[in-house]
């Protein structure tokens, strides 16, 4: 499914295929800034038709001042094919979004959607951009960013790809964490034999007092439970919103993507809930943060007009 703010009030979620014995739920938050935070915000789609990438032109950005955000997919083949079904996206210059999967084949084509933010450059202290690898063999894989102040630092997910063809779910599925000041770790279920799972990812800083906090962890639905609650610290939910930071599920060989995909939401000032479309014999888990921004003075001149639990996940 691909999702994206249409208009003022509206959120717009559009699949390939309607079928009437299937729900489709994304969950998410819309954030509005205040004015004078954001250079541009624009929202687009990007196909790549039977090919392994795919680009779309943008109004040009300042690269450093820029992140790109995945707003959902879908490939226009029924048939299952985990390496053609998943893709990650980058900013490649000023004006292009590129697509990248790791197969393809004549007649088989993949859209996602995405938002690109340009930033003020007075409101965040860096934006980093990686792909946080495995390798074949392992089940974990990271990447060394410059250093950051945890704490007031979010994850943006650009989406992912396998880089090697493979026949198990488990082994292509990761989520990412900042580990600490200079690190971002994917980490999956399983080893690979062949397969190596990457996770596009922007990792952007603000500057000091714009975040109150900012809390992150891995939500597991537990095997033949529909959803899972992770209780964290105490939020403002009018300041607060939850990232998503990728998927991780415990058994191999699956079918059916009920089964894999989980949407987080917080759920209230103290919960951070994951939700899954069946209750499988396997566990399902959501990679997530939870961010509070500051209040300065009553309200924050800086960051968020308002938020609105709408879309994420």
């Amino acid at each position: 499914m691909l999702v994206t703010l249409t208009n003022s009030t509206t959120v717009t979620a559009t699949t390939l295929n309607a079928d009437a014995s299937i729900a489709r739920i994304v969950c998410g938050t819309v954030v509005e800034f205040q004015p004078g935070i954001c250079v541009s915000v624009q929202y687009g789609t990007v196909t790549a038709s039977a090919a392994t990438t795919g680009d779309a032109t943008i109004s040009a950005v300042t690269l450093a001042n820029s992140f790109v955000m995945m707003l959902g997919t879908y490939r226009d083949q029924t048939t299952y094919n985990l390496i053609r079904d998943e893709a990650a996206l980058t900013l490649t210059s000023t004006t292009n979004v590129r697509l990248t999967r790791g197969n393809t084949t004549a007649g088989d084509n993949i859209t996602m959607g995405f938002v690109v933010v340009e930033l003020a450059a007075n409101v965040f202290k860096s934006i980093q951009k990686a792909i946080v690898a495995t390798t074949a063999a392992s089940l974990t894989g990271t990447a060394t960013i410059s250093s950051v102040n945890t704490a007031n630092c979010m994850l943006a997910y650009g989406g992912m790809r396998q880089s090697v063809a493979g026949t198990s779910d488990v082994r292509h599925f990761g989520y990412v964490a900042l580990t600490d000041a200079t690190t971002l770790t994917v980490t999956r279920t399983l080893a690979g034999t062949t397969e190596i799972t990457n996770v596009a990812i922007t990792v952007i800083e603000f500057q000091p007092g714009l975040v109150k906090s900012r809390q992150s962890g891995l939500n597991t639905i537990a095997s033949a439970a529909s959803q899972h609650d992770d209780t964290i610290s105490s939020v403002d939910t009018t300041l607060a919103f939850p990232t998503f930071t990728g998927i991780n599920i415990g058994a191999t060989g699956l079918t059916a993507n009920t089964r894999q995909y989980s949407t987080g939401k917080l759920n209230s000032a103290t919960v951070h809930r994951a939700d899954n479309g069946g209750t499988p014999s396997i566990t399902r888990s959501v990679g997530y943060e939870v961010i509070e921004m500051a209040q300065v003075g009553g309200y924050n001149p800086n960051i968020f007009a308002q938020l609105s639990a709408q879309w994420q996940g």
